[in-house]
Order: structure tokens, then C-alpha cells, then sequence
């Protein structure tokens, strides 16, 4: 085992992550590189190279989905692919996942240039990536078993309540962002008009993905509109490629 000394912040940090985690780290570096955004990031002047908390958000992200897979599978012996996929989805979306990096204390953590911004979304998406980040980390650290108990144990029995999740409607706006972030997309709404009709307010609504227009709802709410206009689109995306 590699001894590492730490001074005064880092004896802070360490006992966040061991809060955070229920393990002490060993390897401090490769934490404080989980909350590194690429915002303040130090790029290698030969390589270029970028040291931030994307290559961690990347490792994490497909262990969360192992292991959350895993524990579906055998949790709901009698459930078919489909229930499981949207459970998953439900589970590991990037809006849930920015409101648990919020309960555990994950956005205090993050070091990340504060022109960004500090809009709620945005901070979700920041506590979200280095919440996936953190998981790779751990993983690097204490290797998968360990890894396994720290996510059933401080994340989803602490966190997640499988019952409401299955109860809950999924979010097509939430799974069309999610998508879109994996995928390096951009995904924007365009208010086509807006419209009185019996005295009521009416919005009608374009989803683009990468500028290109996907599809269009009219509804009085515009949230309502948006929801149902990532329908139609997560639904035409899937369609086109099955």
C-alpha cells in the first residue's frame, strides 16, 4: 500500500470522500481529478493533453450502469428488458443524478470556473459528472467489489426508493438530454408562435438536435409542450434506428 502524507486541506478532502464513500481514499489525486472541471483544468504543453474529470465521468458512468444493471436484473427476476431498461434509466438519469450529487454534498466539491454559471441546471449537470467522475475514481482506488458496496450502500439504499421509481412516469426530456450529453449533441427548444385560443395561452414548440429540427408540439403550458415534443423525438430517433 502507498503511504501518502497530506496537509491540513487535504486531510478535509479526505474525510469529505470517506463521509462521502465509506472508505478512506489512498490515492488522494485521483479524487481531487474527479472534481477537476474542465473549466480550470491544466492542459500538458507537449501533449495537450486536458487534466480534468472527463476520462473519470466516462469510466464511472459505465460502472453505474453495470452495476445498477446487476442489481435490476436480480432484484426483478419476473420484469422484462424493457421494464428494466426504463428502471435504469429512472435510476442513472442526469437529473437524478445532479439531485444525489446535491444530497451528498458532491457540488461543494467541484472546482470549475464560476463564469460558467451557477444556475440550478447547470450545477445539477457539474454534480451529476463528477458524481460519475467519483465513482471512477473509486473504482481505480479500491477496485470493483468495494466499488459495488459503495454504490448499493451510500447511493442507492441511501438515496433511491425502487418502489416510487417504478411508480414514477419517465421524463422523455430527461432521457432526450441524457442521450444528447452522452452523444456530444446539443439539444435546443424554439418557440415557433405563441397564440391566444379561448382566452387561453398557447405555445407552440421545436425541438432541434444540433440545429436540425426533430419535431414540434402546440399545448397552453409550455413546459407540458416540451415534455411531449421529446417524446415524439426520443420516439422518432429509436424508430429511425431499430
Amino acid at each position: 500500500m502507498i503511504s501518502i502524507r497530506f496537509n491540513s486541506s487535504d486531510n478535509e478532502f479526505a474525510k469529505q470522500i470517506r463521509k462521502i464513500t465509506g472508505y478512506s481514499p489512498r490515492n488522494l489525486k485521483v479524487y481531487k481529478l474527479a472534481f477537476t472541471h474542465k473549466t480550470v483544468a491544466n492542459r500538458s504543453e507537449n501533449t495537450k493533453f486536458r487534466e480534468d474529470n472527463e476520462r473519470l465521468e466516462f469510466l464511472g458512468d459505465a460502472i453505474l450502469d453495470l452495476v445498477v444493471a446487476e442489481l435490476l436484473f436480480f432484484k426483478f427476476p419476473l420484469k422484462d428488458e424493457g421494464f428494466l431498461t426504463e428502471m435504469r434509466s429512472k435510476m442513472v438519469s442526469r437529473e437524478k443524478l445532479g439531485k444525489l450529487s446535491e444530497k451528498i454534498g458532491l457540488q461543494n466539491l467541484i472546482h470549475f470556473d464560476i463564469t460558467v454559471g451557477a444556475r440550478k441546471d447547470i450545477l445539477y449537470t457539474l454534480g451529476g459528472n463528477a458524481l460519475e467522475a467519483l465513482v471512477g475514481a473509486f473504482y481505480l482506488d479500491h477496485g470493483y467489489k468495494k466499488t459495488v458496496r459503495f454504490i448499493k450502500k451510500k447511493i442507492i439504499e441511501a438515496h433511491l426508493d425502487l418502489k416510487e421509481l417504478e411508480e414514477s412516469e419517465i421524463s422523455y426530456k430527461g432521457k432526450l438530454f441524457e442521450y444528447a450529453q452522452k452523444n456530444k449533441k446539443v439539444v435546443t427548444f424554439q418557440t415557433l408562435r405563441e397564440f391566444k385560443k379561448a382566452k387561453s395561452n398557447f405555445f407552440e414548440i421545436q425541438l432541434l438536435i444540433d440545429n436540425e429540427p426533430i419535431a414540434s408540439e402546440t399545448n397552453h403550458s409550455k413546459k407540458k409542450a416540451e415534455e411531449i415534443v421529446c417524446e415524439k423525438a426520443w420516439k422518432k430517433l429509436f424508430a429511425e434506428q431499430s
